[in-house]
């Protein structure tokens, strides 16, 4: 292996990434489809690692949370150059990166389907999400009538409506457990200035809580939308409350959202806090409606983790 080198990436490396990003996730990789919009975003950037003049791997850094976290997304290393060290190189010339050019950034998150990390990284898990993934091929869709019905207790939401409603203390401790709001692999703090990030960078979302009178605080909460990856075309929802009522109703809601949009074969996947809804989800999902899991989608649970950097600063220090 020749000297590896640590960059930046540039719009002209879209070929080499596009190349890096074959195999990876069966065809659902979203590095490609995102490559170009990352490129143009000021609280991102995508460290390269190169063994010569061939970009062997890659890693974002999304800045988030008013400047305090900043996101490890999109690790990728060529399957000749795995095992040998090179990810782990990459995140510590990427934290390198993000200390020196984001200082007041406090902590690094990421999401990963592993459960266990080595004790040394110094990784806190605070989160885990339990994921449901399905085949939606378009004849099963189009003799579907589940998705017809209208829902009696949910109904779609603004974008004011979560900033002032949602996002309000009392409410963000009841339905986002530990401060967190994920999307995607992204977890935010629940406030504006991060709505308006995922709204920036996943502009086809739909949001949705249930039907209440004015004076009551919303139980329930959840977002999806359309996700475009390589070789799929995905319907990604997230779902937050503790009324499993309520679960079922958005977990249904979003299906018929999906069916409504994606006029061709797509993979709808799910997540939710709760292993014991997620078994209610998949009970609906796979008894009531016979959908078919999907079979190329291996994460079927999600792991937070946390490592605090001022403390590791300390520490080096």
């Amino acid at each position: 292996m020749e000297e590896l080198s640590f960059r930046l990436a540039r719009l002209s490396d879209f070929d080499e990434i596009v190349s890096l990003s074959k195999g990876i996730y069966k065809g659902h990789d979203y590095l490609p489809i995102e490559f170009h919009k990352w490129m143009k975003m000021e609280n991102m950037a995508i460290m390269l690692v190169l063994s010569g003049d061939k970009i062997v791997g890659s890693r974002a850094a999304y800045i988030i949370d008013d400047g305090k976290t900043y996101i490890r997304r999109a690790g990728r290393v060529l399957p000749e150059f795995r095992k040998q060290g090179i990810s782990q190189k990459l995140s510590d010339a990427l934290d390198e990166y993000v200390r020196f050019s984001f200082p007041t950034v406090e902590r690094m998150r990421f999401v990963s389907k592993y459960n266990k990390f080595s004790d040394s990284l110094r990784l806190k898990k605070i989160l885990q999400f339990e994921v449901l993934s399905y085949d939606i091929d378009e004849e099963e869709y189009r003799e579907s009538q589940t998705w017809n019905e209208e829902s009696t207790e949910i109904a779609t939401c603004t974008k004011d409506y979560i900033s002032n409603v949602l996002f309000s203390s009392r409410v963000v401790e009841q339905l986002f457990p530990d401060n967190i709001l994920l999307y995607d692999r992204v977890p935010v703090e629940p406030c504006s200035s991060n709505f308006e990030h995922i709204v920036q960078e996943f502009d086809s979302l739909t949001f949705c809580t249930e039907k209440n009178p004015a004076s009551s605080s919303p139980k329930s909460f959840s977002f999806g939308g359309v996700a475009q990856r390589v070789e799929y075309v995905h319907w990604t929802t997230y779902i937050y409350t503790r009324d499993v009522s309520l679960y079922k109703e958005h977990l249904m809601f979003q299906f018929k959202l999906a069916c409504k949009s994606i006029k061709s074969r797509f993979i709808f996947v799910s997540s939710v806090m709760s292993e014991s809804m997620s078994a209610q989800g998949r009970s609906l999902m796979e008894e009531k409606l016979h959908l078919k899991v999907s079979d190329n989608i291996s994460e079927k649970r999600l792991n937070m983790y946390e490592l605090d950097l001022v403390q590791q600063n300390v520490t080096e220090i």
